[in-house]
């Protein structure tokens, strides 16, 4: 996907201590959970390059503000209610999206895909980035 890996790590850190106050590590998903998120991803025909972009992350934390990558809950509003998105996960009232259409990560809440366009972003690691500079820590 990209040609250098985003320091993920570094921001999952950021978030841990602002949040909850301490940093316990990343844990990697194992390969078995990485499989059963790609399946999941294309039986529902997730482009690859969403795809490619979770499973970078993934490799480095299972989880995404709430969810693990074999969580099926990630997939429910595509399964359901055939909303246009990944469920990738929730904090407080903040809700974490990928735009499966537009492959645009956003932050928004249980009504709104985005609080605004500047809660849009290209990719993961720049809503991880632009969610931890929002926090009031």
């Amino acid at each position: 996907m990209s040609e250098k890996t985003p320091d993920y790590e570094a921001l999952i850190k950021r978030f841990d201590e602002g949040y909850y106050g301490e940093f316990e590590g990343c844990t990697p998903a194992t390969d078995e959970k990485l499989a059963k998120f790609i399946d999941n991803c294309q039986k529902r025909s997730i482009p690859q390059a969403i795809q490619d972009e979770l499973v970078e992350y993934y490799k480095v934390h299972d989880n995404l503000i709430g969810h693990g990558c074999d969580d099926e809950i990630i997939f429910e509003w595509l399964d359901y209610h055939n909303k246009d998105c990944l469920w990738l996960g929730q904090s407080d009232m903040d809700t974490i999206r990928c735009i499966v259409s537009t492959h645009k990560f956003t932050i928004g809440d249980a009504s709104n895909v985005s609080y605004g366009e500047e809660y849009e972003f290209d990719t993961l690691y720049d809503m991880l980035k632009g969610y931890c500079d929002d926090l009031e820590y």
